[in-house]
């Protein structure tokens, strides 16, 4: 199957019996039908609520793994003066949780 919906670099896939998830620079992790290759939804997308803070410095998801229940994510900013990265932990039936930020020197 081709996977079509990101619209920038995709920086991880992971998969099990039944799905992918795609993370990308364009700041989306995505789910998609192992089977099928059917988009499902997103599961992540960073940049839907983002703030100036840094002059609209996209947001990007770098790497994520899942488990049936979780997926815990690294993600960050396309801006110089903001080089942190943030471990996001989404519980599929939770909120989603910022459980460490980390600056990059």
């Amino acid at each position: 199957h081709i996977l079509r919906g990101h619209r920038s670099a995709v920086t991880c896939l992971t998969f099990d019996e039944h799905y992918i998830t795609s993370c990308s620079d364009d700041g989306t992790v995505k789910l998609w039908d192992l089977r099928s290759g059917e988009f499902i939804r997103d599961l992540i997308n960073l940049n839907e609520q983002a703030d100036d803070e840094h002059g609209g410095a996209a947001r990007v998801v770098w790497r994520g793994q899942c488990t049936e229940t979780q997926m815990i994510c690294a993600v960050g900013r396309h801006h110089e003066d903001d080089l942190r990265t943030k471990l996001l932990v989404v519980d599929f039936f939770k909120a989603v949780t910022r459980i460490n930020e980390q600056r990059d020197d």
